[in-house]
């Protein structure tokens, strides 16, 4: 039997089974779950397929009168999540030019099948194993990274949990004039975001500071199965230090040898 793809309003969308759906799944991303896309999407749609067996967000926006799907700021990947096989990325294809004109999709690292049916550029992502301990994780260290981190003057350097306004506002100063798609509102709605996902204990940053002042700063989004480098920001200052180098093998150190 052929699957059905339904395309649904998310207000229509049962938020507690997509959910569900996202979180049984191997490849289920926090990107997918309903906080996240009612957070930082402008509006969005869900496919849903045999009744939640498997879903994916379709973001949108409208421009002269053509809605188009986009990806929203701080969204790596969306893409179809669940249990699904090509027939279905076939039918979720077939779907998509009856609801969208135009679309910039970023599917997940588990579609592979869709570059046999549609044209794809292929993007790369660093996924690091930290069921592995620490020492494992650490010997395969290149040189220069080892090197950065002997040097670093340890006895000045102080590491800490800040807040996710401190985590978002240090990224908007050094980086905001040259990211240029994402606006006020974006870093609004992550801050927001941020905030309710730390009181899940799904939220946290780290920062580095070098003689009482932030160096460095990482905000770090938490699942059941991982953490995600959302957010990382460096001064002119830690970069004379390589400060993030202390800052993120600190990061490896705290979760290596855990099974999320």
């Amino acid at each position: 039997m052929a699957p059905q793809a339904f395309i649904l309003p998310s207000a229509q969308i049962d938020a507690a089974r997509w959910d569900e759906c996202v979180e049984r799944s191997a490849n289920g991303l926090v990107y997918s779950s309903t906080a996240y896309l009612h957070a930082m999407a402008d509006n969005w749609h869900g496919v849903v397929i045999d009744d939640y067996r498997a879903v994916m967000a379709i973001p949108w926006r409208m421009k002269f009168g053509f809605r188009y799907a986009y990806t929203p700021p701080f969204v790596q990947q969306l893409g179809l999540t669940g249990d699904f096989n090509e027939a279905d990325l076939k039918a979720v294809i077939r779907t998509l030019p009856d609801f969208v004109k135009l679309a910039d999709i970023h599917f997940n690292f588990s579609n592979t099948m869709i570059a046999a049916l549609h044209p794809v550029s292929v993007r790369t992502n660093f996924v690091l194993d930290l069921s592995k301990g620490y020492t494992e994780l650490q010997a395969r260290y290149r040189k220069d990274l080892k090197e950065n981190l002997r040097r670093l003057p340890a006895h000045e350097l102080v590491f800490g949990e800040g807040s996710v306004e401190e985590g978002v506002s240090m990224y908007r100063q050094e980086y905001g004039n040259r990211i240029t798609a994402i606006d006020a509102a974006a870093y609004d709605r992550f801050t927001g975001l941020c905030r309710q996902l730390q009181e899940q204990g799904k939220c946290i940053i780290k920062y580095i500071a070098h003689r009482n002042e932030k160096v460095a700063v990482v905000v770090l989004l938490k699942d059941g199965r991982r953490i995600y480098n959302i957010m990382n920001t460096t001064t002119a200052a830690g970069r004379k230090l390589n400060a993030n180098d202390a800052l993120l093998d600190h990061v490896l150190h705290a979760f290596s040898g855990q099974i999320l």
